[in-house]
């Protein structure tokens, strides 16, 4: 996943590296606030982690609080630590806007980028992102609308995470990631010292944040090194259980959990490969589609949250996910001239019900191009402004 995610042009392999150096030094750091080396990773990998995903500075300003507040050293050791990551990532921050400046013109600071010069329209203002996922701003908006979101925000936490644990089954059948969730309960050694806070605010942060405002399962990467890293940890205690239970000297106990478990996830990856392709396949088709069929100037809109753009990736094309709207007269205001619509049938019926009749129906002023056709999500058609209707938008734009 997170290969496809990198050829996909987001970064996320890229600020799991620089969040593993953050967590590493905040560790050391919790312990031994002298410690040059894990100050400079962990402004090197919050600065990382920032830059690719803006709101994790709400993370690491915490991150740094908390290091202030469990302190284990004097005050000027901690506060001379805490300088050290401020000033490392500062400056690796002025680098990549100064970069992006002369390449782009533009600092990519203050919007989530997932490249540089990649800027994305959702910033870190949480109740413009939750506007632009989950409604389209109309002239209905009032003073108290606010306060309306924040009630929408958290009737959306609980369905947005079970929406995520729905799109990880790979994580939550690890028995990787159970190997973490039992750790709790198995014997530790006695006496030894867990300086595992950053780990763990690391792991639960994204939990805690990313269901108020975005249904993407790739914002919960990060719990991903809490699971490798406690599910190891759990293999090592497994490990010295068996040695315990079983006499005599046995080395192979050493490797047998972590061999076992290599051995129940293979299978368990063919099975997530098949459901993959079976979820996602029709996209090549669709790619292919669109790269013979589509003009490369023309602007490709359609269902967002992996559907447009996914179609879009497999043409070497680019795509906009539309605005979310009930009206088909509104969604049809926003294909510009020579740009085309792509609709997903299986999208549109769960998650924006109002448009479903415009596949049979139709839109007003744009006329169907392409239909496809698949088993588990239905209908897929392109659609594109009539002569007439494209020539208004053209002299409009």
């Amino acid at each position: 996943r997170l290969i496809e995610y990198s050829l996909n042009g987001y970064a996320e392999s890229f600020y799991l590296a620089g969040a593993l150096a953050a967590v590493w030094g905040l560790i050391v750091l919790s312990n031994q606030p002298r410690h040059r080396a894990a100050a400079i990773a962990a402004g090197v990998g919050l600065a990382v982690w920032v830059l690719v995903r803006n709101e994790a500075l709400l993370f690491a300003l915490a991150a740094v609080g908390l290091a202030l507040y469990m302190r284990r050293a004097s005050v000027r050791s901690v506060l001379t630590a805490a300088g050290t990551v401020a000033l490392v990532a500062v400056m690796l921050s002025g680098m990549y806007a100064l970069t992006n400046t002369a390449l782009w013109g533009e600092t990519a600071i203050g919007s989530k980028s997932s490249n540089l010069g990649r800027v994305h329209t959702e910033m870190t203002d949480l109740y413009g992102a939750a506007r632009e996922t989950y409604g389209d701003p109309s002239a209905a908006a009032t003073a108290s609308e606010p306060a309306n979101t924040a009630m929408r925000l958290l009737r959306r936490w609980p369905e947005n995470l079970r929406y995520v644990a729905e799109r990880l089954p790979g994580v939550l059948l690890s028995p990787v990631f159970l190997f973490a969730l039992v750790l709790p309960f198995l014997p530790g050694r006695p006496g030894a010292r867990a300086p595992a806070w950053p780990l763990l605010a690391f792991s639960a942060w994204p939990l805690m944040f990313y269901p108020f405002i975005q249904l993407e399962p790739r914002m919960l990467f990060p719990t991903l090194i809490g699971a490798i890293i406690f599910g190891s940890e759990g293999l090592l205690v497994a490990s010295s259980m068996l040695k315990e239970l079983v006499p005599g000297e046995r080395r192979y106990l050493d490797w047998l959990p972590a061999v076992t478990v290599t051995l129940l996830l293979v299978p368990l990856v063919a099975l997530l490969a098949a459901h993959t392709e079976a979820e996602r396949g029709y996209h090549r088709e669709i790619g292919r589609w669109i790269a013979a069929s589509v003009e490369p100037e023309a602007t490709i809109l359609g269902d967002g949250y992996g559907h447009v753009s996914a179609s879009a990736f497999w043409a070497g094309r680019q795509a906009i996910p539309r605005p979310w709207t009930d009206s088909e007269t509104k969604l049809a205001e926003h294909v510009g001239a020579g740009d085309v619509l792509i609709l997903y049938e299986g999208y549109v019926r769960e998650a924006n019900p109002e448009l479903l009749h415009t596949f049979d129906g139709g839109i007003p002023g744009m006329e169907r191009i392409k239909e496809f056709e698949f088993p588990r999500i239905g209908r897929v058609q392109v659609w594109k402004p009539v002569a007439r209707y494209s020539a208004r938008h053209s002299d409009r734009r």
